[in-house]
């Protein structure tokens, strides 16, 4: 990632207590439903959701509203400008005033933001949105709605200089899954893999269904290491679950294949976005079917070669172990330690190269195998997710030294 970009607070993993997650528009939408809107009901309404997706809320409900376009912060104050409109209006008429009332108002008259305001009715505007940006089949939003989103996504996290990453996903062999069992078990799949998506992203984040079997996730805010994280959490719950004829795919079981591609450090724009991602997710389609791969994070420029690198490893949320390589080869290592690893297990790696032993080199890997020695060890064969593009030189020259 370029040094001018900050990187945000750790992302959370966890599942939101258990709750179904739901779109902000969409929730913001059913709020607005009610035929009476008072200020005091709406703005705790407001700060519960602001609570799971921080500001950016005001920029929704203001655009939902009044289908203009705010920075959250610039959101923020026309929302409090509305407020106490409202406050104001309530106490001069001796009456409760609608909030929506004041916000054309404040738009029309004080801050001329609107010249032709068209009032349409909520459950309407919900159906509208619904036949246009929805899938039918999985209810996420559909690939016109990720090409508005991702392109207001990507310059807010320019302006902000934040991450942002997308995860990219297919369904393994989905046509030999239709074949055998019919499109209406596939489209059970479909909506089962839907909800998984759901259930393991933040409110801020949105699921789509690209098209066919393939779906995308747009996380805001978040670096290659979340995304990652994020996209493992999703292929587990998938291949974990007991689907319908399942065990007749060729891979055992049904499965997903993801690919995971950032901005800025893999793209510049949003359409490089997609592709990078798109990349990633085929070149594990093509060499190791329901796995998670990072954009860039192959070394297929060089043979397996003998490597005894010392190091340490840190798997996630836990302690840190003493390791070291006994091979590199083409996207992964094998690891000799005296600690036993889970396969599956994702590790962080810290090696100390010899081209600089007080800078070690740092990258992702997921456990592929894991073999007991004679020694009371283990070796442990480790994918390379995920490495920045300085290390993956340096790496680059250690292995052609070695070679």
């Amino acid at each position: 990632m370029d040094s001018d970009f900050k990187v945000v607070s750790h992302y959370d993993m966890g599942p939101r207590n258990g709750s179904e997650p739901e779109d902000v528009a969409h929730r913001i939408a059913q709020i607005l439903e009610h035929q009476v809107l008072d200020s005091t009901a709406l703005s705790a309404a407001v700060k519960v959701l602001e609570s799971n997706v921080g500001k950016r809320v005001y920029s929704q409900i203001i655009h939902t509203m009044a289908h203009l376009s705010f920075e959250p912060e610039e959101a923020v104050e026309h929302w409090r400008g509305i407020l106490s409109l409202q406050k104001e209006m309530s106490h001069a008429l001796g009456e409760s005033i609608d909030v929506r009332v004041a916000l054309v108002h404040y738009f029309v008259n004080i801050k001329r933001k609107l010249n032709s305001p068209k009032v349409l009715e909520m459950e309407l505007y919900r159906r509208t949105e619904a036949s246009v940006y929805r899938d039918e089949l999985t209810g996420l939003f559909n690939y016109r709605y990720l090409r508005e989103h991702l392109s207001r996504e990507t310059d807010l996290a320019r302006r902000r200089r934040t991450p942002l990453s997308v995860v990219m996903l297919d369904v393994d062999d989905f046509k030999h899954y239709n074949d055998r069992n019919g499109h209406l078990a596939g489209n059970e799949v479909l909506a089962t893999v839907a909800k998984a998506l759901q259930n393991n992203v933040r409110a801020s984040d949105v699921a789509i269904r690209y098209g066919g079997e393939e779906f995308v996730v747009v996380l805001s805010a978040t670096p290659k290491e979340g995304a990652i994280q994020v996209a493992e959490r999703i292929r587990r719950a998938i291949s974990s679950h007991s689907f319908a004829h399942g065990s007749a795919q060729p891979q055992g079981r049904l499965t997903v294949s993801l690919g995971v591609a950032t901005f800025p450090a893999d793209a510049s724009n949003p359409t490089e976005l997609i592709r990078k991602a798109d990349s990633a997710m085929y070149l594990v389609k093509s060499t190791s079917k329901g796995s998670v791969c990072g954009y860039g994070q192959s070394l297929r420029s060089y043979r397996r070669i003998p490597a005894n690198i010392d190091g340490r490893f840190f798997e996630i949320a836990g302690n840190h172990h003493d390791c070291r390589t006994v091979n590199v080869g083409e996207g992964g290592l094998l690891l000799w330690t005296k600690h036993h690893v889970q396969v599956d297990a994702l590790l962080n790696l810290h090696l100390s190269l010899s081209d600089d032993i007080d800078l070690p080199l740092t990258c992702m890997g997921r456990v592929l195998r894991v073999v007991p020695d004679d020694s009371s060890g283990y070796h442990a064969a480790v994918r390379i997710l995920d490495m920045s593009a300085t290390d993956g030189q340096r790496l680059d020259r250690f292995m052609k030294s070695a070679a």
